[in-house]
């Protein structure tokens, strides 16, 4: 945490394998002892991050960059524990959820409604109601099991572990 932020460093970014002469590979960490009054930040800790430097205005900006797994800096409180990063969403859960949805909407507005209003004579207003009800059902379902399960899957961890 730097004044109020908690600013994130991952492993990746201060572990580091390095390969000496003859082939030999070692396994390195760039921190270091600090006995001064102040931290030096440098490039294990801004590593996925972009810095802003204003020396007239005092000023340190810190963003990560468009291929950075880090998250934002955030405002917080010294006593709570730095913020959970976002869960890692894999693109085929995404590219699966569109084409339900799509798949979803078509049958919905090619077959369902028409046969709600002509066969079962719902009135248009009802029927866009209900299926209207139904969509809002399957998006939370979709959001809440059916992304978390294809997540697991396409990480090839679990889909449902162990409680």
């Amino acid at each position: 945490m730097f004044e109020g932020t908690w600013l994130v460093m991952l492993r990746e970014d201060y572990v580091f394998a390095e390969e000496m002469g003859g082939g030999e590979k070692v396994c390195g960490c760039a921190l270091a002892e600090n006995t001064a009054d102040f931290f030096l930040l440098g490039n294990s800790f801004l590593r996925g991050y972009y810095s802003i430097h204003s020396l007239s205005d005092g000023y340190l900006g810190i963003v990560p960059h468009t291929h950075s797994t880090k998250p934002f800096a955030v405002k917080s409180n010294p006593t709570t524990s730095p913020p959970l990063p976002p869960p890692q969403q894999h693109m085929h859960t995404w590219i699966t959820i569109s084409l339900i949805s799509l798949l979803w909407f078509l049958f919905i507005s090619l077959f369902f409604h028409r046969w709600m209003v002509v066969s079962m004579k719902i009135e248009v207003f009802v029927a866009c109601l209900i299926w209207g009800v139904l969509t809002i059902a399957l998006l939370f379902v979709m959001v809440f099991v059916v992304a978390p399960a294809l997540n697991a899957v396409f990480s090839g961890g679990e889909v449902f572990p162990a409680i």
